[in-house]
């Protein structure tokens, strides 16, 4: 059974609409006009409001409206004689789930109402999982506000503790310290000394602290995510930065923690930044998070070839990366690539022992990154390059922002 609320300025036409409702079991409420449904809904919202497009005053299609935005939950469906395109497609992107031209028989009624019953039931369904994800978010936040509370962090051996003691896995803490060598070359290369140095390798340390605030069901979830989902997950940054900013070490870390998943044409979260309104730490950790996270394992799909990362990172130049981050990075292999290569031939000859490799980012003579680790964290963020098929609404399996 579903409350329906039936708004009709014709009575006739009303009680004929009320009666077959009941006698599909459903609980029936009437209205003669926009006004006096609003008044209905106020008492208690229906499941599904059956509406009349052409009523006196305020007509179908702006209650439609008031209805998608007051009461989400309330499907709705059109119902009307006037035989307009234009006014059905209107109704359609107000969020109507069904558009009933007059005159209707009592088996059209009955299939319009059923799948505004099954919207419905879907939209509740929703947001009762909605709530519990946003529970389960707000536990794990206390729980990391805690373990800060119970763990001091006033110089960066304690914050290397910190970071064993509060990421979910080994894999997670050397993805952690493998962003931020990445980005603290990354950085230096472009000139940037301490106390911003290190700044950025702190901030690159706590880049997926929010991830320890998501639900498991979104973190390791191998399908894409939901509106809902990602709207969890584009808090996290925020939320998290806020905990961050109560440590007096971590505070100049925290700015760029939070901004570490804007894009550079402002496409990004959680403030849609754009350029340099972005601190250059965040822009800087966002590609070294990326380049590491295509090299390695996902739940959702395999890792790139340091090549095909690289690809993909050119691709994005200018609209998710900051090009002259770009530019570090590409220097940065540019360096490590020429070293491997440059290893005297005599010298792996000599031995039955692969000649030891230079300290640096990736093994990109065998095409995968020389650490097996994987990310561990699970879940890429949307509109991350690492993401592959996990969110962005705009986002496939093989692109990092388009």
């Amino acid at each position: 059974m579903c409350s329906i609320l039936v708004v009709d300025d014709e009575p006739s036409v009303r009680e004929v609409m009320a009666h077959w409702a009941e006698r599909l079991g459903h609980e029936v409420r009437q209205a003669a006009d926009a006004d006096e449904a609003l008044e209905r809904m106020a008492e208690r919202a229906a499941g599904v409001a059956v509406c009349d497009v052409k009523m006196p005053g305020h007509d179908g299609v702006w209650l439609a409206e008031r209805l998608r935005d007051e009461y989400p939950g309330t499907a709705v469906v059109m119902a009307t004689a006037v035989q307009d395109a234009d006014v059905a497609l209107s109704s359609l992107r107000l969020g109507a789930v069904d558009f009933l031209p007059k005159p209707f028989s009592s088996e059209q009624f009955r299939h319009s109402l059923a799948r505004g019953v099954r919207w419905h039931r879907d939209a509740e369904h929703a947001r009762q999982r909605l709530e519990s994800l946003q529970r389960e978010v707000h536990e794990h936040l206390a729980h990391i506000e805690s373990f800060f509370a119970a763990t001091p962090v006033v110089s960066d051996a304690d914050l290397d503790r910190l970071i064993d003691g509060i990421m979910p896995d080994h894999a997670a803490v050397e993805h952690a310290r493998r962003v931020a060598a990445i980005a603290t070359n990354m950085a230096v290369h472009l000139g940037i000394r301490s106390p911003e140095l290190a700044d950025i390798q702190r901030a690159a340390l706590l880049h997926d602290l929010g991830r320890v605030a998501l639900p498991a069901t979104i973190l390791c979830k191998p399908a894409q995510l939901s509106d809902e989902e990602i709207e969890i997950v584009r808090q996290q940054p925020r939320l998290v930065s806020e905990i961050l900013d109560r440590t007096a070490f971590l505070a100049p870390a925290a700015v760029i923690v939070r901004a570490i998943f804007e894009h550079v044409d402002g496409t990004g979260y959680p403030w849609a930044l754009r350029g340099e309104e972005i601190p250059q730490g965040a822009r800087i950790i966002a590609l070294a998070d990326a380049i590491d996270a295509m090299t390695h394992h996902r739940v959702h799909r395999e890792a790139r070839t340091p090549a095909e990362a690289i690809f993909e990172i050119q691709r994005c130049r200018g609209t998710q990366f900051d090009p002259e981050a770009v530019n570090a990075l590409l220097s940065v292999v540019h360096l490590h690539w020429t070293s491997v290569a440059r290893r005297p031939a005599v010298e792996a000859e000599s031995s039955d022992t692969p000649a030891p490799q230079p300290a640096g980012l990736f093994d990109l003579t065998r095409g995968r990154h020389a650490s097996s680790a994987t990310n561990g964290a699970g879940v890429p963020l949307p509109d991350d390059p690492a993401c592959a098929g996990s969110g962005g609404p705009a986002h496939s399996e093989d692109t990092a922002s388009g």
